[in-house]
């Protein structure tokens, strides 16, 4: 199993459904590089051995596992393709099913909405959700 932009402040609630699940973690899975997010891969990796954190190379955080546009993320017998979608943050991705039904866009897709611009390598001039589907 993966975790997809965890939350600092909600790791132990993550956990909690992790385990009444029953899966193995192996990824802990950013769309972009807030310090929430980071944050809370970060307290993961200190509470899940072997568990490897991913994120976008175009947001010149560091992780364990960088990936780019069109790469795949591999998870038992599912993956996740990346997908640009730059805006929100400097290196900010999308990550579409393999069956093509679901797609996390973090925080830059809302409901009613998208996320911020002005702030962290945001730009509202680049801003580009057409590159999710």
């Amino acid at each position: 199993a993966i975790l997809i932009d965890l939350v600092d402040t909600q790791v132990e609630r993550d956990l909690k459904v992790v385990a009444d699940e029953g899966v193995q973690l192996i990824y802990g899975v950013n769309t972009h590089a807030h310090a929430d997010h980071i944050t809370g891969t970060g307290i993961l990796k200190t509470k899940v051995n072997g568990i490897k954190s991913i994120i976008s190379q175009a947001s010149n955080a560091k992780a364990d596992i960088t990936v780019m546009p069109g790469d795949k993320i591999v998870f038992g017998g599912r993956h996740l393709e990346v997908r640009a979608t730059p805006g929100h943050t400097e290196g900010c991705v999308s990550f579409v099913s393999d069956d093509k039904k679901m797609v996390f866009t973090g925080d830059t897709l809302l409901i009613q909405g998208c996320g911020r611009t002005d702030f962290q390598g945001g730009s509202a001039s680049t801003y580009m959700i057409q590159y999710i589907l």
